[in-house]
């Protein structure tokens, strides 16, 4: 089961600097369906939302990027699992516990990689630096 964070959904929706290698890696996949919380699909849609404003793209681009994971979410390529916060949270706060020390991480990247976790994923798919190494360190394959 693979778990995808923000930076993938955006990088293979909006066709940013790390777009081409998202979706060469995905149709190698045969574009199995991506696990993502709804904390991750929130994110995507806020940068997607934000990249507007602050003039990373257009309006159209935004539009048709949005309409893209809508329709992804229809034809099952990306699911949204929910996961209670009387799971989430204790599966931080141990990830947190076991894994920051020499090397830190931010909360919200220790709780992607929690949830990534909780819904069951093997592997995690994100271009953040900081969740791919702690993904790693916390026993996951880290792709692409």
């Amino acid at each position: 089961m693979i778990s995808a964070d923000a930076s993938f959904l955006v990088s293979a929706l909006v066709g940013n600097q790390n777009g081409v290698t998202a979706w060469r890696w995905w149709r190698k996949q045969s574009l199995v369906p991506l696990l993502v919380s709804r904390m991750a699909l929130f994110e995507a849609e806020n940068t997607i939302w934000c990249g507007e404003w602050d003039g990373r793209w257009d309006k159209a681009r935004a539009d048709q990027s949005l309409a893209g994971l809508q329709r992804a979410r229809l034809e099952g390529l990306i699911e949204r699992r929910e996961i209670s916060n009387r799971r989430i949270y204790p599966a931080a706060q141990r990830l947190s516990l076991h894994h920051v020390g020499p090397e830190t991480y931010g909360a919200m990247d220790i709780v992607h990689v929690a949830s990534a976790q909780e819904l069951g994923a093997t592997h995690f798919i994100s271009f953040d630096g900081a969740q791919r190494r702690l993904a790693k360190v916390a026993g996951m394959i880290v792709c692409p």
